[in-house]
């Protein structure tokens, strides 16, 4: 979409592509349970389906890439795998590998398995290889480290705090609700059916105000969301009515996540040239699920270390609170963020709205 489109068709695709997370979201709340009452792997067995009839469907669907000139003169294979910069995407892969399995296998077998602190280990030296290659080696780099500006190094931080919150969000608040709330998983797909609505609105919203209102701007209202929604599910006492604390923090967590990935993708869409906008949408992605998964590596040690064992009601209920505090600090820290790059950016469109003002003075008195 950043190739192909113009910059206000492209900010709407970014939208778009934003909308249907809560589409897939409500499919899957929704189909999961009704699979799983007559035959609980038919769950897997029909998101199997549904993958290999996308995957037809693209080959027809979405449009080849639009080619440059050099794109098309024909490379050697030297050239194409120099291009793909194997060693540099295999060595980062690897160390963001290792260091996850090391913090979510943690919580099964405890960091007392030499093999995992291993992992993690080496997973630092994967990360060393990965720079050295990035920075010395690869004559063709995945994102090159130049145009990793401060810009960009908030949006990855708020990004980075937004995700994982909201993925300790989901499923501890999930457990809580089927654990000790006593709630089923179809009545908690009817609770969360607000993100439907909201979901795909605030998505297309951002979209149309992104060029009116600057992307920072929005970025901080989307971690303001973020940090109130697990505020409101830290503090939500167990049985209380749907319609206060559940049913608010789920509108919120819709305006917080369906704003801030369009925003982060156009800001750093926006930040480096045409020719790396697809590589850096990657990175968003890439940043998105792994922050959900390693958010609940580090939500699930908290929770052991705290929760005496979770061999009461009472127990559980603390560790699983444990972690949603942890969120709460988690959104305030990309909140303070978020702040520090509008104060950032506000500079910045300042000094140049003076520049600007002082060329027409010199203009107009020449």
């Amino acid at each position: 979409m950043g190739k192909c489109f113009s910059q206000g068709p492209r900010n709407m695709g970014f939208a778009w592509f934003a909308a249907s997370a809560p589409v897939g979201a409500m499919a899957g709340l929704v189909f999961g349970p009704l699979f799983a009452m007559a035959w609980w792997p038919w769950i897997y067995w029909s998101q199997a389906f549904g993958v290999a009839f996308l995957s037809a469907l693209s080959v027809v669907a979405i449009p080849n890439m639009p080619a440059d000139g050099e794109q098309k003169q024909r490379r050697t294979i030297r050239e194409m795998l120099d291009r793909i910069d194997l060693f540099g995407g295999a060595s980062g892969v690897t160390a963001l590998v290792l260091f996850n399995f090391a913090w979510n296998q943690s919580l099964v077998t405890t960091w007392k398995e030499p093999y995992v602190y291993v992992c993690l280990i080496l997973s630092f030296l994967f990360l060393a290889a990965f720079f050295y290659i990035e920075l010395r080696l690869a004559r063709y780099p995945i994102l090159p480290v130049a145009i990793l500006t401060s810009d960009i190094a908030f949006v990855f931080g708020c990004t980075a705090a937004g995700w994982s919150t909201f993925g300790i969000w989901l499923f501890y608040v999930v457990r809580i609700c089927l654990n000790i709330g006593g709630q089923s998983p179809i009545q908690l797909a009817a609770w969360l059916s607000p993100i439907l609505i909201t979901g795909i609105s605030t998505a297309l919203v951002v979209g149309k105000v992104i060029n009116k209102v600057p992307a920072s701007f929005i970025m901080l209202f989307a971690m303001a969301c973020y940090f109130l929604t697990s505020l409101l599910m830290a503090l939500r006492p167990v049985h209380s009515t749907y319609w206060t604390y559940f049913f608010i923090a789920t509108i919120i967590a819709t305006f917080a996540m369906d704003s801030s990935l369009p925003a982060a993708t156009i800001i750093f869409s926006n930040a480096v040239p045409r020719k790396y906008q697809g590589m850096g949408s990657s990175v968003i992605m890439t940043i998105v699920v792994y922050s959900i998964s390693l958010g609940l590596g580090f939500a699930g040690t908290i929770e052991l270390q705290i929760n005496n064992g979770g061999h009461t009601e009472a127990d559980l209920l603390y560790g699983y609170r444990g972690t949603l505090w942890f969120s709460v600090g988690l959104t305030a820290f990309g909140t303070v963020l978020a702040i520090i790059f509008l104060l950032k950016d506000n500079r910045r469109r300042q000094l140049a709205k003076n520049e600007n003002e002082e060329e027409k003075d010199d203009t107009a008195r020449a």
